[in-house]
């Protein structure tokens, strides 16, 4: 992955972040929990 790539992703999920502000984290049972 470039670069260009990666620092686009990060400004949208950013992005994402902003607009929708729920935390997730990793869960052992059942993946990714909010």
């Amino acid at each position: 992955m470039s670069t260009s790539n990666k620092t686009k992703l990060e400004l949208l999920e950013f992005y994402l972040w902003l607009k929708y502000p729920i935390t997730i984290y990793p869960d052992d049972d059942e993946g990714y929990v909010s």
